[in-house]
């Protein structure tokens, strides 16, 4: 699978706490795509596919976050197949790498950059920090630039996605990690770069926490966000020709008191194949959303 991995490894029944076997996903999945998703819970030292693509290798450079990461990831869909997660062996690399590396796509081994992580399980918890509200045309380098005069600094990514409209392109998805030797040095330059500007923007910087993620962070601040923009009315999609108001309410009322429904017509009065329905507050209208997919929409 690649240099510094102890096949013999495979023999024993103990399992180690930082790295992860993953099996059964997609085919055509990359190995870049398995090192963004996995990157989403924290550093990563190094992402190793055999040839064939139909397994992979994923250390992380502290077992905190590789237990988040195993968590949220087990059994998630990936390119129409539901991926599998295994706690690979213990002392499978003989290298004992544990700093992020930089993926080198001829080979699926990556390249050493910067210092070591410590690798104590007191160190996962505030040993990098996760910065917000970066410009969208922010990279890595530049994020970098910003950081790395602080004592301890390590290394600096910018988190990134596929552009749906043109695959080959990455685009910034307006945060990132900054990791640091130890959680002092990051607790330092926590203080001195929370509120700098970078690319005319600015920064929201963060400790991350061992067992929550920084992802996480952004994805419950972006809910509380929603649902604080919540109207009363709800859109319903993919609603049966023959439907009729009667259903919708029935449907709806589980969950509050519906106020209106509407049922688009075409012009020869047949159903468009959608609703719309309004409760009386937009709680019950939350509620319904988040149990059905519905989307919601603000007055």
């Amino acid at each position: 699978m690649g240099k510094g991995v102890n096949l013999d490894a495979f023999r024993s029944q103990k399992r180690g706490g930082s790295s992860i076997l993953v099996k059964q996903f997609g085919y055509g999945t990359t190995l870049e795509e398995l090192r963004r998703m996995f990157e989403e819970y924290g550093p990563v030292v190094r992402v190793l596919m055999p040839p064939s693509g139909t397994i992979a290798l994923v250390q992380f450079a502290q077992s905190g976050h590789a237990q988040v990461a195993f968590g949220k990831l087990a059994y998630r869909r990936v390119k129409g197949s539901v991926m599998l997660l295994e706690k690979a062996p213990q002392d499978l690399f003989s290298d004992q790498q544990t700093t992020p590396h930089s993926t080198d796509g001829a080979t699926g081994v990556q390249k050493v950059s910067g210092s070591h992580f410590l690798d104590r399980e007191a160190e996962a918890e505030t040993s990098s920090l996760f910065v917000r509200n970066l410009n969208f045309s922010t990279r890595s380098e530049q994020l970098k630039g910003a950081f790395q005069l602080q004592d301890g600094f390590v290394s600096a990514q910018v988190k990134t996605k596929t552009n749906p409209k043109k695959p080959d392109q990455v685009l910034s998805m307006g945060f990132g990690f900054v990791h640091f030797v130890s959680k002092e040095a990051a607790s330092a330059a926590q203080a001195v770069m929370d509120g700098a500007v970078l690319d005319g923007h600015t920064l929201t910087v963060k400790l991350t926490h061992k067992g929550h993620d920084a992802g996480e962070d952004r994805r419950r601040a972006d809910r509380a966000k929603a649902t604080a923009a919540l109207g009363t009315k709800v859109v319903i999609k993919n609603l049966p020709f023959e439907a009729t108001k009667q259903d919708v309410r029935a449907l709806l009322q589980t969950y509050g008191q519906c106020r209106v429904v509407r049922i688009p017509t075409t012009f020869g009065g047949s159903s468009r194949g959608f609703a719309f329905a309004e409760f009386t507050s937009p709680q019950e209208a939350g509620m319904c959303s988040h149990r059905n997919h519905v989307p919601a929409v603000a007055r």
